[in-house]
């Protein structure tokens, strides 16, 4: 019978595997109605509820007196204390926003799918959408900015690595390190709040060249600037944003309503602290008898070797078996609903480890687990909180012991430092990939070949491509320092395989330009059909075809596919298996090549799920 791990492993699969398919609902508002007396009720998910940690990457967004502004794409928001918070913008390596009267109201449009979190609070200081530090030149410009139209915004990437390159982020109980470089040269930096005051203490370790850094503090148009005993202010309407820095070695300036610091330290390491207030003119002592107090800091390097557990709990669930009779049988890996911190665990990804018995799931609302226990009899599966704040994480791969998960940021590598069961390290392997604010363009699947090379898809916009990457298959380097598209054409792609000799797979999903769901097996160059992700200089009149189509009765939402590498799944050792989570179904695929090209049928399996 083929049974043991194999069928345990496609059970996982068929229990864990996310679906796109839930209730649309609209996250615009519909036609203006008649003022209500009534407190409009603020809709809500279990996302709400939820834990979520000191952290959240995402996209940000603030609306304010019936305009929006978005203050970054790709953002670290930071809740700093129970009044304050910040977002880093890893694209640009700029402090966004900082912000005090809480934290964020999470997205609610199709089940938290759909939409930007907003800020809670008032903004205290921001910045415009512009690289944080200076270029190898000093200049300010970037080569390929991101392009703004109303309310949208497109970004085509981060900025050149010889420019600056996000490394990651280290967390050491509810303290957050940022990691980057700016040139050659190494900086960790860490925000914080207190008695009103938002603070960003520095660590710099110079490179040899010394070349100039410049530093984009804030800044407010059409402010007037002034810089009084090491204090700049840029006072606008009565208001006045000041920033000064404790300690030696920076200098600041202020350059058409920016406040600029330039590290000016030719020592191998330097430590500073850039302190931001704003508030009316007459409240200003109390910063300016701040900036001269002495402070007692630890350097930052003692908190990049990890932290404290944040989730030591277990969660513990009961597996159940698949009692049909038959060759291949369905067990059911319960997911912990009920936990100390009120996880919303929605799968969008998983992998096993070397042992068989333990696997890492992503949920699509940013957690990572690994679960224990996966044996013969799932009496007790053991469910451990690993990482949390991942920005729609759809992707998860594990290579040589270590846990990568894709988000639509970025592909993330993470690090147990003190090998206390937690992520104290969410590394950057890459975040090339081109992004906008349109909720469809999801970064899905995460898989890797022999060499170790990684693959996944990013969705399409459901109209024009605004960016790059929109419906292309990419592929990222082994070591992270690469990425390229491989085929292109694709709509909303939620599954994709590599096989054993290197064979890729995708599928998509009905909609516009994809009449009904198909499986492909991809060639290089290859365009699959939904003429708006062409990525073509002319508008293409022919597509690459699929393996085959599946018809809508059979499977409307197509999912991932995995290849048979063992000899327990009995005749169909290296076959094809093929999932639809929108009818909950396993197919087998049978394919061949008849001069140069390629034709499949799918059987499905006698499985209920």
């Amino acid at each position: 019978m083929a049974y043991e791990k194999d069928v345990h492993f496609w059970s996982l699969i068929l229990v864990v595997l996310w679906a796109f398919v839930l209730p649309v609902e609209s996250a615009e508002q519909g036609k203006p109605k008649k003022p209500n007396k009534k407190k409009q009720k603020i809709k809500r998910t279990k996302w709400d509820d939820m834990d979520i940690g000191p952290f959240q990457a995402y996209g940000l967004e603030v609306s304010r007196g019936g305009t929006l502004w978005r203050p970054a794409l790709k953002g670290l928001s930071i809740k700093l204390d129970d009044n304050a918070s910040v977002c880093f913008d890893t694209e640009r390596l700029r402090m966004a926003v900082g912000w005090t009267g809480g934290f964020l109201k999470l997205p609610t449009g199709r089940d938290g799918l759909a939409g930007v979190p907003n800020i809670v609070g008032d903004i205290a200081f921001r910045t415009s959408m512009t690289p944080g530090w200076a270029g190898p030149e000093d200049e300010w410009a970037e080569p390929d900015p991101p392009i703004i139209k109303g309310n949208n915004v497109y970004s085509m990437g981060p900025l050149p690595r010889t420019w600056a390159k996000w490394r990651g982020h280290y967390s050491h109980g509810n303290r957050v390190v940022l990691s980057y470089s700016v040139g050659a040269s190494s900086v960790l930096e860490s925000p914080a709040h207190a008695n009103g005051i938002f603070t960003r203490q520095f660590e710099i370790t110079r490179s040899p060249s010394k070349s100039p850094m410049s530093l984009l503090v804030c800044e407010v148009e059409g402010a007037m600037g002034t810089i009084t005993n090491n204090v700049a202010m840029l006072e606008k309407n009565g208001i006045v944003t000041a920033a000064a820095i404790i300690g030696t070695g920076v200098e600041l300036r202020i350059e058409r309503g920016r406040v600029i610091a330039g590290i000016k330290s030719l020592l191998p390491t330097n430590q500073f602290v850039i302190a931001l207030w704003s508030g009316r003119k007459e409240e200003l002592r109390e910063f300016q008898d701040f900036t001269k107090a002495k402070l007692k800091l630890k350097p930052l390097s003692a908190f990049i070797k990890g932290g404290p557990a944040k989730w030591p709990e277990l969660a513990i669930t009961s597996g159940k078996l698949g009692l049909t009779p038959g060759a291949y049988v369905v067990d059911t890996i319960t997911i912990p609903e009920k936990n100390p911190w009120n996880s919303w665990i929605r799968c969008g990804g998983f992998d096993f480890f070397k042992d068989g018995e333990t696997a890492a799931i992503c949920s699509v609302t940013g957690d990572v687990w690994i679960v224990s226990g996966i044996n013969e009899s799932l009496k007790e599966l053991k469910w451990r909180r690993f990482a949390t704040g991942l920005f729609q994480p759809l992707g998860l791969k594990i290579v040589n012991g270590q846990i990568f998960v894709l988000g639509r940021d970025q592909i993330t590598r993470f690090h147990d430092l003190n090998e206390d069961g937690e992520a104290d390290f969410y590394e950057n392997f890459n975040n090339d990939i081109s992004i906008s604010n349109h909720y469809h363009e999801f970064c899905l699947n995460l898989s890797s070949d022999e060499a170790g090379n990684f693959y996944f898809i990013k969705g399409g916009n459901l109209g024009p491509a605004t960016v790059p990457h929109h419906g292309c298959l990419i592929k990222v380097s082994k070591d992270g320092s690469q990425m390229e598209i491989i085929a292109t054409g694709h709509r909303a792609p939620n599954g994709m395989s590599v096989g054993p000799q290197g064979q890729i797979t995708t599928a998509d999903n009905e909609g516009n330009w994809v009449p009904t769901s198909r499986l492909n097996l991809v060639k290089p160059g290859g365009f699959y059909g939904h003429v708006h992700t062409a990525h073509l200089t002319k508008v293409p009149t022919d597509y690459d075809k699929p393996l085959l189509w599946l018809p809508h009765q059979l499977d409307n939402s197509s999912g991932g596919q995995a290849w048979v590498t063992g000899n327990r799944w009995g005749p169909f050792e290296g076959d094809l298996l093929h999932l639809s989570y929108g009818k909950c179904s396993l197919f087998k695929i049978m394919k061949e090549e008849v001069n140069g090209g390629w034709q499949g049928a799918a059987v499905r399996f006698p499985l209920k799920f």
